[in-house]
């Protein structure tokens, strides 16, 4: 009986999640906890790939992302390259995580096979890839009813502060250098204002809306340093002022 559970919480995961009754997933996971039973790299590949899919969906819902990642990446490594709707379904939920963590994919993915069924995400990867955040935006509009269907909406509109991270840091590397021949650490908010409403960029936010947005950047770990208020001045740290996004915590509170 011990070597048929793994095959049978496949089939109940799958059941709770077709009724959308997803929260009863987490009492199947307890008992799993509780019981005497092998490794769960004993079992065969197929209800490996299985379990861990619905465990790092369940932590994906549960904004758990670290965990989320950890099982999706092990499911997709251990998947079958033929089974191309199991990679599909994985990599739905995977691709956003990535997204959170500015890990990108190569862009001919959405014009394989496996990628065809995941191009919905295509304009954000566009976008945060550039620093797009408008165009990230429209397709935030657009596709708004397919992601909250896929359950993907919330982690998608985080990623919108990557984009943002990503249009700073472009920002910043177009300034001229100081005497010393390195960028600068201190940035007027004007100038950041300017280029941020100007038509390339064409965001549309007043002075007091983008002191804000860059608060919200250095307050997640997107960006290390400060805003002096009263001088209109973003200073950034000497050391590292873009964090890698791989190391940077997802807020999600």
């Amino acid at each position: 009986r011990k070597w048929g559970t793994y095959e049978v919480v496949g089939m109940v995961f799958k059941t709770y999640f077709r009724l959308k009754s997803v929260a009863l997933c987490r009492n199947i996971l307890r008992a799993i906890s509780a019981a005497a039973l092998p490794e769960l790299g004993e079992f065969p590949r197929s209800q490996q790939v299985t379990f861990r899919y619905y465990v790092g969906v369940l932590a994906f819902l549960n904004e758990e992302y670290d965990r989320a990642e950890a099982e999706l990446e092990q499911a997709l490594k251990m998947c079958h390259r033929g089974a191309e709707v199991n990679q599909a379904l994985i990599l739905g939920y995977l691709l956003p995580v990535k997204l959170l963590r500015g890990a990108l994919p190569n862009p001919a993915l959405f014009e394989s096979r496996v990628g065809g069924r995941l191009r919905v995400y295509q304009p954000f990867v566009a976008a945060v890839r550039a620093g797009d955040v408008r165009r990230f935006d429209t397709a935030l509009k657009h596709h708004e009813a397919s992601l909250v269907k896929r359950g993907t909406f919330i982690a998608i509109e985080r990623a919108r502060d990557v984009t943002l991270r990503t249009l700073l840091k472009r920002i910043y590397l177009t300034l001229p250098p100081t005497v010393d021949n390195v960028q600068p650490t201190r940035i007027a908010l004007k100038t950041l204002h300017t280029a941020s409403s100007s038509a390339v960029v064409g965001l549309r936010y007043s002075e007091n809306e983008l002191e804000w947005l860059l608060a919200t950047l250095i307050y997640k770990g997107y960006v290390k340093g400060y805003i002096a208020h009263e001088r209109g001045v973003l200073v950034l740290s000497a050391k590292l002022a873009f964090p890698r996004l791989g190391d940077v915590a997802v807020v999600t509170t």
